[in-house]
């Protein structure tokens, strides 16, 4: 029975011990003190150790708090350029339409005087339709809409989220007009404000479509707004009618005609002489006698000159 009492005594002393010194050293380490070699300890001890280890731990953990509060985590620096910093202007008129150096030009000379403060981070050519302008401060946004000088020069001011962009729908069916097909994409796919949208055609607009691999279907190209297109980009498929339609965005590449390069078109070309589609050279455009083993793409042609 005593040696019983004893070997309990002796677990619990052992227990505390190893308890207090682990602690203990816990505690050091938070604090920054350094650590002693460990010494025999009894029960009582033990308690008093594990004490004031949980003391010590308590005080680091103080510590460590006020230097949390002391030195606090920077916050992220917000990106000062967003899309509500830019819009989007071109002509105004649809059947005289202002080439991109012409709307710069009316920008430079008649808008910009009467905006003596207005602040420009840059300003984009967008594929001959007009320039996407990007100011330092929404401000200088509104300042630029309620400017009058914008309308009496045959331009008009779009924001930055009704521009378009485009997404190709496979296999719709081909009996689908496009006033249908814009209709039923609205009301079966987005949550339309109606008191903010003026007319359906704004949001959505059928392009034109081309024959799928599947039979009695079609691709579709298809322009949305951006606003818009946030609310199905990260959805698998468009409903359309009593079928589920995969989709992506389509990005179309411009080719010139005159040297048939990549990114502009004919009306922007830099090339005064036009140049052979078969072979990439000027001084001919019919008749090429090169031999069809050499044929290649123009600007395929030209990379491989310059590495040559």
């Amino acid at each position: 029975m005593e040696r019983s009492i004893i070997n309990k005594t002796l677990e619990g002393a052992l227990e505390g011990a190893v308890e207090g010194a682990v602690e203990g050293a816990v505690a050091r380490v938070t604090t920054g003190e350094k650590t002693q070699p460990s010494k025999g300890v009894t029960g009582g001890d033990s308690a008093q150790q594990k004490t004031s280890g949980q003391d010590a731990v308590k005080c680091g953990k103080a510590s460590n708090n006020n230097n949390l509060n002391s030195n606090p985590k920077p916050r992220p620096i917000t990106n000062i350029t967003n899309n509500r910093n830019k819009v989007f202007i071109s002509s105004n008129d649809e059947n005289r339409v202002k080439s991109v150096e012409e709307i710069k030009d009316i920008l430079e000379k008649k808008i910009r005087p009467s905006l003596p403060s207005l602040k420009v981070m840059s300003i984009k050519k967008i594929r001959n339709k007009g320039v996407l302008l990007e100011t330092s401060s929404e401000k200088d946004i509104m300042n630029i809409k309620n400017c009058k000088q914008v309308s009496l020069n045959g331009l008009k001011i779009r924001d930055n989220d009704e521009m378009k962009r485009q997404i190709i729908i496979f296999n719709v069916d081909n009996n689908w007009n496009e006033r249908e097909l814009e209709m039923d994409i609205i009301r079966r796919n987005l949550d339309i404000d109606y008191s903010c949208e003026k007319e359906d055609k704004e949001i959505i607009v059928a392009k034109r479509k081309f024959d799928s691999k599947v039979k009695g279907k079609v691709n579709w190209i298809i322009e949305i707004s951006r606003k818009y297109l946030e609310q199905i980009k990260n959805k698998d498929k468009i409903f359309i009618g009593w079928e589920a339609c995969n989709f992506k965005n389509y990005i179309s590449v411009t080719r010139c005609l005159n040297c048939y390069g990549l990114g502009h078109s004919s009306l922007d070309c830099k090339i005064k002489e036009k140049v052979c589609g078969h072979c990439g050279e000027s001084g001919h455009v019919q008749g090429c006698t090169f031999s069809w083993l050499k044929l290649e793409s123009t600007p395929c042609g030209r990379g491989t000159d310059r590495m040559n």
